[in-house]
């Protein structure tokens, strides 16, 4: 009997120990599952899902004295984050197509002078040589999303 006991207190314990989610698991919004491409290229994703993220930013505008006045604003927004393998380097990419099949459904700039700047966060974690991408949805219809398979950067 009182090997019985163990042996229920081992399985209950192994099986509540795997099913452990890691923090990213926890806190994404959705998971993802799109093919993510660099100049048509298939990249190893690692992990990807939409998060909601904080995000603040400061607005400069001239009042009516021409003083330069700074406004902060902080919303929440979602963000496509992913981690892959690959080398990742902001300046090879100006646009990120979203495709479904072989057609482009949607194209934007992601950053530089174009008014329709994205904002992403790109990191190289060390640590598990890997880059991790970051990319504020802001603007983009949920519709789109739910018919895009592939994300390529241009």
């Amino acid at each position: 009997m009182k090997y019985a006991s163990l042996l229920i207190f081992l399985f209950l314990a192994g099986v509540q120990g795997s099913s452990a989610e890691s923090i990213f698991e926890s806190l994404r919004e959705a998971e993802t599952d799109f093919q993510i491409t660099f100049n048509n290229e298939p990249v190893a994703i690692l992990e990807q899902g939409i998060t909601l993220r904080a995000v603040k930013e400061t607005i400069n505008v001239k009042n009516r004295g021409s003083e330069l006045v700074s406004n902060s604003i902080a919303y929440q927004a979602y963000h496509l984050e992913f981690a892959f393998k690959s080398q990742f380097k902001r300046s090879d990419y100006s646009q990120m197509e979203f495709y479904q099949g072989n057609d482009l459904i949607h194209s934007m700039h992601i950053w530089g002078s174009h008014p329709i700047s994205r904002r992403i966060t790109v990191h190289n974690i060390d640590r598990f040589e890997s880059n991790y991408l970051g990319i504020n949805l802001e603007g983009i219809s949920l519709v789109i999303l739910d018919s895009v398979d592939r994300i390529n950067f241009k």
